[in-house]
């Protein structure tokens, strides 16, 4: 019986080779990297790059979400992908390039172990999709209630 989830996408830059990414279910390793390792580095870059803490921003958003101004709105979007990036990088199981028409294995590249470089490195719609998976491969990861569905609402722990 498996028990793991995995989604394969395949991405065709404008320019350069196209990419093949695998994420999967986290075992119990990845489950240790995400929560001791990716979690915190998202929580300090965000608090590095907005002088902000996303739990700050996450409450005030609970507090009030039909009544946010533009920048906490953007607060609760940064703090979604550094969390995003943090399931992401843990999820990742391969990544392939293709190589004159064949795919070939290849590692993580670096800048996608910073959640800011990662960010500045990927274009915003391949980045929404392995978000999106990641969080397809680990239901028990992010689990919202139905009023936090209803607007919108991340859990940060």
């Amino acid at each position: 019986m498996k028990l793991s989830v995995e989604r394969t996408i395949e991405y065709q830059p404008a320019e350069g080779s196209a990419l093949k990414i695998t994420l999967a279910s986290c075992n119990v390793l990845t489950t240790g990297r995400y929560e001791h390792t990716y979690m915190p580095a998202a929580r300090e870059w965000y608090i590095a790059a907005t002088e902000r803490k996303p739990e700050d921003v996450v409450k005030a958003v609970r507090e009030k979400p039909t009544d946010l101004d533009a920048e906490t709105r953007w607060l609760f979007w940064l703090a979604d992908k550094c969390y995003g990036w943090a399931l992401t990088i843990a999820s990742i199981q391969t990544i392939a390039e293709c190589v004159n028409g064949k795919w070939k294995k290849c590692a993580i590249p670096e800048s996608w172990f910073n959640p800011g470089s990662y960010m500045e490195s990927l274009p915003d719609d391949l980045s929404d999709e392995l978000m999106i998976q990641a969080r397809v491969c680990n239901p028990h990861m992010f689990q919202p209630t139905d009023q936090e569905k209803k607007i919108g609402v991340l859990r940060v722990t």
